[in-house]
């Protein structure tokens, strides 16, 4: 399919392989009505009463613009309702980081100041039942902190571990976006490939396959050489083909385009 913009042609989509058709959960409705009340609750619509009080989203129309239930729905058909809520919340989470990073840290330059933001962040992700948490300073900690005992619960340990590895790794590949802007260095295919992993928040994928279908796959077989080789394959053609669509809005809408932003 070839799409064109003012009648010359600027990009040409592959053949995507579709072997089994879209569903969409039915609990998307419920979903539509949550969205916007949990993120005026944390703060990421509107703003809130946090020392830093910065407001993510100042409008609905760029919300609703995210589209994070009908993201869930698309992504986790099968999921029941309190799993698809849960799930749901953790897409609002991650592009409220995003767009609160953007405008704080990487627009700007302050390396120091992202590194600290990134840090105070792992005090929210307790692995000690008990350990007290610190009062959030912004809508992005006060996200996390109603999010991340939902996540973990009474789960085993070895999953709250790759949880809080995934969250972190997806955070730091922030950092990592912007020494590399304002350094100008270009990152060659296999680093390229590796960052995108981490920015798109690929580690964290086979855990919500985990929540919605309420299965776990035993840890003797997620660590063997053949799982592990799935998963990275299946997130990889995630992050490339995220990428390949975010490629022909680039180019339609004339941005510029960096392999190493996200």
């Amino acid at each position: 399919m070839s799409l064109k913009r003012d009648d010359q042609e600027v990009f040409e989509l592959p053949d995507f392989p579709m072997p089994f058709p879209a569903r969409v959960n039915p609990h998307l409705g419920m979903l539509l009505q949550r969205s916007e009340s949990w993120a005026r609750a944390t703060g990421m619509l509107g703003g809130g009463g946090h020392p830093d009080n910065w407001v993510i989203w100042d409008s609905l129309s760029v919300f609703h613009a995210i589209a994070a239930p009908e993201l869930t729905a698309y992504c986790w058909p099968v999921a029941p309702a309190h799993e698809a809520a849960l799930i749901h919340d953790a897409m609002v989470w991650y592009f409220a980081f995003d767009d609160h990073f953007q405008c704080q840290y990487k627009l700007t330059g302050d390396i120091d100041g992202a590194r600290e933001h990134v840090e105070r962040l792992s005090a929210f992700m307790s692995l000690t039942s008990g350990e007290p948490v610190p009062a959030p300073r912004n809508a992005v900690e006060e996200g996390l902190s109603d999010l991340w005992p939902r996540l973990v619960g009474s789960r085993p340990a070895r999953w709250c571990r790759e949880w809080k590895d995934g969250i972190t790794r997806f955070c730091e590949s922030a950092i990592q976006e912007i020494i590399h802007l304002s350094t100008g260095r270009m990152l060659d295919l296999i680093e390229c490939i590796q960052l995108r992993r981490e920015t798109f928040g690929e580690y964290t994928a086979a855990l919500y396959v985990d929540i919605s279908t309420g299965v776990m796959i035993p840890d003797k077989i997620r660590e063997s050489r053949e799982v592990r080789t799935l998963l990275e394959a299946c997130m990889d053609y995630m992050v490339l083909s995220n990428d390949i669509f975010s490629l022909m809005r680039a180019k339609l809408t004339k941005k510029d385009v960096r392999p190493i932003l996200s």
